[in-house]
């Protein structure tokens, strides 16, 4: 199971612009599966246990609307001398990529590339959110949506409309006295034979 895990899942370290892929830190060697089922059954506190016990805090720094979480050293054991920092990277929003990191120079050389990696979900969510917000608002405002216009937001095309509506109209009353005139014809016609 640990194996098919980390292919799923594998663990990196970054260096200072280096990736490489190691095995996972969290595993203990008593039980290497024991993180898994932590993550496979998605127990989270359990997960802030494994951490806190590897020596980092539970509080973490989101970045990009936790996009990636950023966790810090709290004591020190094996763990957070060799990596000062554990980040949580959440690409598809499924599963969770952990990243660790040796020293501040390679967290603040990391992080740019993490804040990448998550902007063009977060712009498509702020403008939705921002779109969504001006769509309400406007109709609280004007009574109509967006898609179409009163004569406040718009007076050039509400005259324009109105005076459209009134030539339809026009042809309508136009098209409804030929009606009229053609079936009185037709009536006179039927009287004369």
């Amino acid at each position: 199971m640990t194996d098919d895990f980390a292919l799923l899942h594998p663990c990196w370290e970054f260096c200072r612009g280096e990736w490489r892929q190691i095995p996972n830190p969290l595993a203990t060697p008593h039980d290497p599966d024991d993180w898994i089922d932590v993550l496979l059954r998605d127990d989270w506190r359990n997960f802030d246990t494994v951490l806190s016990a590897a020596g980092y805090a539970q509080e973490s720094h989101a970045g990009l609307e936790s996009t990636f979480v950023i966790h810090e050293p709290r004591v020190l054991t094996p763990l957070t001398r060799r990596w000062k920092y554990m980040v949580e990277l959440c690409v598809t929003g499924d599963a969770i990529q952990m990243i660790f990191v040796v020293d501040l120079p390679s967290l603040l050389l990391l992080v740019p590339q993490l804040a990448a990696v998550g902007m063009p979900t977060q712009l498509e969510f702020l403008t939705e959110t921002i779109d969504g917000f001006a769509r309400k608002t406007f109709r609280v405002f004007h009574g109509h949506s967006l898609d179409s216009f009163c004569e406040e937001c718009d007076p050039s095309a509400w005259k324009a409309r109105q005076e459209r509506r009134r030539e339809i109209e026009q042809k309508k009353r136009q098209a409804s006295q030929c009606d009229e005139a053609e079936r009185r014809f037709r009536d006179e016609k039927q009287l004369m034979e």
